[in-house]
């Protein structure tokens, strides 16, 4: 693990030493062979970890959406757990409601107002909850993240 951030490290430099010469255009030599120094760095790092990983055997993919999984046969509206690409690094799911009636189906249901005896302020919330969410899936709710 300690090696990987290592390896981030290195490419994060990298990518701030590109950047950083994009902006001024009177560069000298040698900053331009440093940086190419750390390209070909980065690139061996990047074959390193590709060859080290293809030993591995390839995990079956997740289903990051209601869509994805109308086309794979799912068209009954229920909650289902869904991987978004934000979380998959993170291998976080989350559990969804999956609309798959509405014009043809496969929407990821974001909020639901109904009738649910709610308040009707329930969502006059502030925005850290908004962020992070609230109700109940198969009620009122607000996804968040």
């Amino acid at each position: 693990m300690l090696e990987r951030r290592v390896d981030f490290i290195v490419l994060f430099m990298l990518l701030y030493v590109t950047a950083n010469a994009q902006e001024k255009q009177d560069l000298d030599c040698g900053v331009k062979i440093t940086t190419q120094s750390y390209l070909e760095i980065a690139q061996e790092m990047i074959k390193k970890v590709k060859d080290s990983n293809s030993n591995c055997p390839r995990q079956s993919s997740t289903t990051i959406d209601c869509e994805t999984l109308l086309k794979s046969g799912n068209t009954k509206s229920k909650m289902y757990t869904v991987w978004p690409k934000s979380r998959i690094l993170e291998e976080k799911p989350v559990e969804v409601y999956c609309d798959m009636e509405t014009d043809g189906g496969g929407w990821t249901v974001i909020q639901r107002r109904g009738n649910f005896s709610r308040a009707k302020d329930y969502f006059f919330r502030n925005w850290e909850a908004y962020k992070k969410g609230f109700g109940n899936v198969e009620e009122d709710f607000w996804l968040g993240k």
